[in-house]
């Protein structure tokens, strides 16, 4: 049948997906957005598929923060603001 579930969803307007990737280290999945209205938000993230883990990194893919464990994924945005995450699905 035809599989309908998206990688990553977002519940807010104003907010692109840019990118998802491989990482580089093949393990995890590495999704890069960006607020284009202007705007402070706070988004919450989902997906079709079990997380099992999730931090931000920089743009070459070096973790930032610490690693969160479970299913939502919540980030705040500035104005224009980029983040990339990288995320671990259940094997």
């Amino acid at each position: 049948g035809e599989n309908n579930k998206s990688l990553i969803r977002t519940d807010a307007a104003g907010i692109a997906i840019d990118a998802i990737k491989r990482s580089e280290q093949g393990d995890s999945c590495v999704i890069r957005l960006h607020e284009f209205f202007g705007g402070r938000r706070k988004v919450k993230l989902s997906s079709g598929y079990p997380v099992h883990s999730w931090q931000l990194c920089d743009l070459m893919e070096r973790p930032q923060g610490e690693v969160t464990s479970g299913g939502e994924i919540e980030l705040e945005f500035k104005p224009y603001e980029i983040h990339t995450l990288l995320i671990k699905f259940f094997e």
